[in-house]
């Protein structure tokens, strides 16, 4: 049986269940799901609590679900936000601060000490929880250029949480009408490490994009040379047998000139031996008297004309 999370309305009795997720080795609820149940909700508390929106599983629990048309203060608890599934730069709007620990100031500021003591939160939140991310500790795939301005824009995130919490600070500490122009030049300068830090999150974003752009390209080289390696291959592959088809044809005609040169040779031999024993042996000579006619044949004399 799949595991559920208990909701319910605030103002109503009837409980809804949503199936939970597992995620990193944790049993979450998706935002979706709940927009899914409750049209138009803004956050989930968990008793006075208020729990971000990738929320931790609450076994045997019920959460209250608060609509955008409800107006109340919550204390947020932001120990138990998952950092990963938080948009970055992208901050929670249930997020408020109760207005009795700031001190009371005229209409016309009343919207910039509001803006601090929301921001004042933020500040004890993790870095996580409100979308800037730490530097990661593996191998990154940005080109070297780009170390340098990953790590400013890390700095300058860095130094406007801290400023979020000297703001706060003295948010708590103010007591007089004294305070409001260092406010409002503190808020003012939060203002623009924000903005900062919004065009570095832009930077590394198009770094990024760069950086899959040179790493597609790389892969790609590399494809081809693999390509041009097996040509390569193909090719030797080829010489070899090319060279080992001449060397197989040199050997026959080797051995063709070869058996001619023995024939010749064989013949050679015979033709001297055949000279040999013609000046070896005497050949016998036959000779041939014809007998002549004997009307001037003179027989005291047979052997003249």
């Amino acid at each position: 049986m799949d595991q559920t999370q208990s909701f319910r309305l605030i103002g109503s009795s009837q409980i809804r269940r949503i199936p939970i997720q597992h995620m990193d080795g944790q049993n979450v609820v998706s935002w979706e799901s709940i927009e899914q149940v409750f049209p138009g909700v803004k956050c989930v508390k968990n008793a006075d609590v208020a729990v971000p929106r990738c929320i931790q599983y609450f076994p045997g629990v019920v959460l209250d679900v608060v609509l955008s048309s409800t107006s109340e203060s919550i204390p947020v608890d932001s120990s138990v936000g998952t950092p990963s599934m938080v948009p970055t730069a992208t901050l929670n709007p249930a997020l408020t601060v109760d207005q009795t620990d700031a001190p009371a100031f005229t209409s016309s500021e009343d919207k910039s000490i509001e803006d601090l003591k929301v921001t004042s939160a933020l500040a004890d939140m993790p870095i996580g929880g409100i979308g800037i991310r730490r530097p990661s500790t593996s191998p990154s795939i940005l080109p070297p250029s780009s170390s340098s301005k990953v790590e400013t824009a890390s700095k300058t995130a860095l130094s406007f949480i801290e400023a979020l919490k000297r703001a706060s600070e003295k948010a708590k500490d103010s007591d007089g009408p004294h305070h409001r122009k260092e406010f409002n030049a503190m808020m003012h300068r939060m203002f623009q490490l924000q903005e900062a830090s919004d065009a570095k999150q832009e930077e590394m974003v198009k770094l990024q994009r760069e950086s899959d752009a040179k790493q597609d390209e790389m892969v790609k080289l590399q494809r081809a040379s693999d390509a041009k390696q097996e040509e390569i291959i193909r090719l030797q592959d080829e010489m070899k047998q090319l060279a080992l088809d001449h060397h197989e044809e040199t050997k026959q005609m080797q051995q063709r000139a070869l058996d001619q040169l023995s024939v010749l040779h064989s013949r050679v031999q015979a033709v001297l031996t055949q000279t040999y024993e013609l000046h070896e042996y005497p050949i016998p000579r036959l000779f041939i008297v014809l007998p002549q006619y004997p009307s001037g044949w003179d027989i005291l004399e047979p052997f003249t004309d």
